[in-house]
């Protein structure tokens, strides 16, 4: 980590942790879910969205997937220890932000056989398929750290190559993209 992007993480933790105090109710609660979403920690996992009326409870990753559908892109990097249940989270993450778009025949049967690969022909072959200007709105990567070990890079170069180029394209392609990788 170089010099100003520590810095810069360093200052987003200072200010985390003072509108944690704050007397602002909203800017606490915008404070614990990032937070727990940085430490995964039970309470964060819960996001209340007060919009249209009414208050509705979900996972907090949710929020941000729906926030990126529309223009936007995201890239989440789910890590943990072998069976921590990486990977239904980022289901069950995925699932619930279907349902919140309004897919009426969705379910962890879909989500494991329409948006869920395992290696990087198989994230490279979704992407090339989605149609030019069709985004779609999620695709989990699991086990991504196989394929995309820092060992790899200085072995294989075209490997690399094409990791990086499908990751460029896939910005245009899919709003979410879910990535679990075991520590």
């Amino acid at each position: 980590m170089q010099g100003r992007e520590r810095l810069r993480l360093i200052q987003e933790v200072r200010r985390l942790a003072i509108a944690e105090v704050s007397e602002d109710r909203e800017l606490k609660r915008i404070a614990r879910t990032i937070r727990g979403l940085m430490y995964g920690e039970r309470h964060g996992e819960v996001h209340e969205d007060y919009r249209e009326g009414g208050k509705r409870r979900g996972l907090a990753i949710t929020y941000f997937m729906e926030r990126a559908y529309r223009t936007g892109f995201n890239l989440f990097i789910i890590v943990g220890n072998l069976g921590s249940g990486k990977s239904a989270y980022a289901m069950y993450a995925t699932l619930e932000f279907m349902k919140r778009l309004g897919v009426r025949k969705v379910s962890l049967d879909y989500i494991l056989d329409e948006k869920l690969v395992f290696t990087f022909d198989e994230l490279r072959r979704y992407i090339q398929r989605v149609k030019w200007r069709n985004r779609h709105p999620a695709l989990i990567w699991d086990d991504a750290g196989i394929y995309g070990s820092s060992y790899l890079y200085f072995i294989d170069k075209w490997l690399t190559m094409a990791i990086s180029g499908t990751m460029q394209v896939s910005r245009s392609r899919v709003a979410n993209l879910l990535i679990t990788v075991p520590v």
